[in-house]
């Protein structure tokens, strides 16, 4: 009998290897269908904020331009870059929008009467608002 079982061996590796293939497998489609509704739905609700986010007022003088955004959506959004003609603009207030609501930001710079400026707003999420302005 001890001999009977010493050389009984248990479940081979290779249908092993295949069970935890399978379970992997299957805890895979489990995963992506559950994150999968959820990615979809982001996205749709990403774009809809980011058509809300509307210029409301420009202003410029030779120090500054002066830009109003009004955010539509509901999500809250902050302006965390600016660039005039292409070149990185320092911001003289990092502007935070809340949800159903207007923001003022002021670019600092040297601006020239007669001369026009393209500004290009990124917000956090990754977006951004582009117009121009001539002083």
């Amino acid at each position: 009998m001890k001999k009977l079982l010493k050389t009984k061996k248990a479940v081979s590796k290779v249908i092993g290897l295949l069970a935890m293939i399978i379970i992997f497998v299957v805890a895979g489609g489990i995963f992506y269908s559950y994150t999968g509704t959820y990615v979809d739905s982001m996205n749709t609700t990403f774009q809809a904020q980011m058509e809300k986010l509307l210029l409301h007022a420009i202003d410029i003088n030779s120090t500054h331009i002066i830009a109003s955004v009004k955010n539509n959506g509901i999500m809250e959004v902050k302006i965390t870059d600016a660039y005039i003609d292409g070149v990185a603009n320092i911001l003289l207030q990092g502007i935070l929008i809340a949800g159903k609501s207007m923001g003022t930001t002021y670019l600092i710079g040297a601006y020239s009467k007669g001369v026009s400026y393209a500004v290009n707003l990124v917000f956090s999420l990754g977006t951004s608002l582009t117009f121009s302005v001539m002083y």
